[in-house]
């Protein structure tokens, strides 16, 4: 997988466990 897509899937991960 590319490098820029797998940051972007972190920081969208990254926000759905500081909502939970």
């Amino acid at each position: 997988d590319n490098p820029q897509h797998v940051k972007t899937r972190l920081r969208h991960w990254a926000q759905v466990v500081a909502c939970s």
